[in-house]
């Protein structure tokens, strides 16, 4: 931690943004130490809607993100602002609990993210030594970002992300013995993620009902392990990276934003994840059709090779009902 007045000279806009905001919202003192942490958004150079059957992605960061400030509560309360110092914007919440809110609402990102981290690590034997009743200690945090909304960089991931490394440091979940049994890695720490955005049990970290969309972490992925200029390459489920391709330094790569906002919600989340069930349950018709017991499709496209491609294909139509479309 640092003291937040030394935050307010960095350059750095975003982070003296949030500074000031914290300090403003909540009248903490400038000296008080804080966590801060930058996520970025990211792009799938190279491999969109293939993470989740096992496949590879080329990934790589922008230059646009969210930075978080974080100052430690001796209480389980989360107080969270975003917006501006003049009209802020503040949810308020323990861990375990997820405010009402509007549909696609950033508070449902968050409060999520922290009642399956209380879930998780709240009982933790090493955080009841530091003088706690076994809750995770809470926070007022302020969050600016300059990454577009529902534009297809991950911003909700992004955020989730962020408000898991700012509850993590403030709390030392590092140092639990429930963290270092399942959390090795970033890339073990991207998996961790995203399976907390899709409800999903981490090895021993049972899972909740989540939030996000299914997938394979490979947001999570890009915005914890990808380096500056650098495409990086990563296969999924499991987690595994490939290899890195230095991006040409004579060239730029420029992402345009539409301005019209993707939410994932509803409808509209269930037709998203519909490829993902699809993919699935077509492993899962090859498996009965086979006995084999392939993981995802990536599994079954290398054990039958380029020559079983028919037959396989025509074995996943056999198994596989049909589906009524909504």
């Amino acid at each position: 931690m640092i003291p937040l007045n030394e935050m307010l000279t960095r350059d750095d806009p975003l982070l003296q943004q949030a500074s000031e905001l914290l300090i403003k919202t909540f009248e903490i003192n400038p000296n008080s130490p804080a966590v801060a942490v930058y996520v970025p958004g990211r792009v799938e150079f190279l491999g969109k809607h293939t993470d989740y059957a096992g496949g590879r992605s080329l990934l790589m960061t922008v230059q646009k993100g969210f930075r978080m400030v974080a100052h430690p509560r001796q209480d389980d309360i989360l107080r969270i602002v975003t917006g501006s110092k003049d009209k802020p914007e503040i949810q308020q919440f323990p861990y375990g609990q997820i405010p009402p809110h509007p549909p696609g609402h950033w508070v449902n990102y968050t409060a999520t993210l922290a009642r399956r981290v209380d879930a998780n690590f709240g009982s933790c034997p090493e955080l009841a030594e530091e003088g706690k009743t076994g809750h995770l200690r809470g926070a007022d945090i302020a969050f600016v970002s300059d990454l577009p909304i529902a534009a297809g960089m991950s911003s909700s991931s992004a955020l989730v992300v962020a408000t898991f490394l700012c509850i993590s440091q403030i709390n030392h979940l590092d140092q639990t013995e429930a963290y270092q049994r399942e959390i090795h890695s970033n890339i073990d720490l991207a998996a961790y993620l995203g399976c907390v955005e899709m409800g999903l049990s981490f090895g021993s970290l049972a899972g909740q009902q989540g939030v996000g969309t299914f997938g394979g972490s490979e947001d999570h992925t890009a915005m914890l392990c990808c380096k500056p200029e650098t495409l990086s390459q990563f296969s999924f489920a499991p987690s595994v990276f490939e290899r890195e391709i230095p991006f040409p330094s004579n060239m730029e790569l420029i992402i345009a934003c539409s301005g019209i906002q993707a939410v994932k919600t509803g409808s509209a989340k269930e037709k998203y994840n519909r490829a993902s069930i699809r993919a699935r349950k077509a492993a899962e018709a090859y498996n009965r059709a086979t006995g084999d017991n392939c993981r995802h499709l990536r599994d079954v496209a290398v054990r039958v090779g380029l020559t079983g491609l028919d037959k396989a294909l025509q074995a996943i139509r056999h198994l596989t009902a049909p589906e009524v479309e909504q």
